[in-house]
């Protein structure tokens, strides 16, 4: 069973929200150094940026570039860093009410992020979840699969390209869908590993989607086998995604 959970983001993040959309629009239909417009692999660098940002914009966070301030011994500029500011907690409270009440049917839980911060959110608010990202090592992972078996975890976070790897989550019977990639072949081995073989229960397939933003568009692009990253390069339907 596969639901769709529409999230309404606060007037604060709406608001910015729109008018960093807008200001992408602005853009696409600007012009290059030599005044041609602007299309191929610039429209696709634009455009991919944009609907990222926008994807963590609707997560209820946004990360900032902190200009050096300070240089080393030699003189040189300091990395730049980055710093990242939550702005929202709609999808983040919508997410732990769903967990919370699987948990309290009997179900197991896994919840597929692409970012790393929405992982460390819901890791502080379910803090006795379990997290399989890249940065667990491969042999670490059996360890995290088998407390789910076990049941000593009710709760597992997925970096979604990780949990579309040859992955066994059919312990769980609930799954969320917080945050996806643009990636068709990881979406769908994600989805793969808690409905394969082995599975035992019927799944309940949550899709997390904040209401009017990009979060619509890129499933909605997934769910029909599109491969957006490939498709950006069209001026017509990159400005699709975003309108």
């Amino acid at each position: 069973v596969s639901s769709i959970v529409p999230v309404t983001l606060d007037s604060r993040t709406r608001k910015v929200y729109d008018q960093m959309r807008k200001n992408a629009l602005v853009e696409m239909e600007g012009k290059d150094d030599k005044g041609n417009p602007i299309q191929g692999r610039a429209l696709a660098r634009i455009v991919l940026t944009t609907l990222l940002r926008l994807q963590q914009l609707s997560g209820g966070f946004l990360p900032f570039s902190m200009f050096p301030i300070q240089n080393d011994a030699k003189g040189n500029p300091l990395p730049t860093q980055i710093k990242t500011v939550d702005i929202g907690d709609d999808k983040l409270r919508t997410a732990v009410d769903l967990t919370q009440d699987a948990i309290a049917s009997g179900e197991k839980v896994v919840i597929f992020c692409r970012f790393i911060h929405d992982i460390k959110r819901l890791k502080a608010a379910l803090p006795k979840a379990g997290i399989l990202s890249g940065s667990v090592p491969p042999r670490q992972r059996g360890e995290v699969l088998e407390r789910l078996r076990s049941g000593q975890t009710k709760v597992l976070l997925v970096q979604i390209a990780t949990g579309s790897l040859g992955i066994d989550l059919t312990a769980a019977s609930v799954s969320i869908f917080y945050s996806t990639g643009f990636s068709l072949g990881e979406f769908e081995q994600a989805r793969a590993r808690v409905h394969r073989h082995g599975q035992t229960k019927k799944v309940i397939e949550y899709h997390l989607q904040a209401t009017k933003t990009v979060d619509e568009k890129i499933f909605q692009a997934l769910n029909t086998k599109q491969q957006i990253a490939r498709k950006v390069v069209d001026l017509s339907y990159a400005k699709g995604l975003l309108m």
